[in-house]
């Protein structure tokens, strides 16, 4: 199966075949377009046309937006969680975290042969949504855990247990 880079590499000589064709036509004529389809079976709907060159003129387009979209929510993450908590030690934990669980799936992508293709770059943005939420949650449950019995101030491990007991149960349910 062709990838992306096939695609684009086939896209541009194509534009050189049909310059060079296109130079001599008339002038009507000079402003043809390629449109090449790759056959795409859907087991719900049958086989679906794509425009392959569209695909592929498109794909650098949306990894640049994923990958600037993915900074803007590491910027937005650890500021929404300073904020929430009050605290920049949680923020920065919780921005590492995210970005820990994204770096490994991708990285586990890769070794496996994964290409990242549209799917996986819609995935990945999800991935990235839930991944701040849950440590959003999180680290908002560990801020407000309770003063301990004597009035006190929570310990770290006070303060993990009723984060997990607390958020533990919706976090791994959904």
């Amino acid at each position: 199966q062709a990838t992306w880079l096939d695609w684009l590499e086939l896209r541009a000589l194509w534009d050189t075949v049909l310059s060079r064709l296109l130079a001599d036509a008339p002038p009507p004529l000079r402003r043809a377009f390629p449109i090449v389809y790759q056959e795409a079976s859907r087991k719900e709907t049958g086989r679906v046309l794509v425009s392959a060159f569209a695909v592929a003129s498109l794909y650098p387009r949306l990894f640049h937006a994923l990958s600037s979209s993915l900074a803007a929510a590491f910027a937005l993450c650890y500021v929404i969680v300073a904020v929430a908590t009050r605290s920049l030690a949680l923020a920065s934990l919780a921005t590492a975290t995210v970005a820990g669980v994204i770096g490994s799936v991708l990285g586990a992508a890769q070794l496996c042969g994964v290409e990242l293709g549209i799917r996986e770059m819609c995935g990945v943005a999800v991935m990235a949504g839930f991944s701040f939420d849950y440590a959003l949650h999180l680290a908002t449950a560990y801020r407000a855990a309770p003063p301990s019995r004597a009035g006190k101030s929570p310990t770290r491990e006070e303060r993990v247990a009723f984060a997990a007991v607390h958020m533990g149960p919706t976090l791994l349910g959904g």
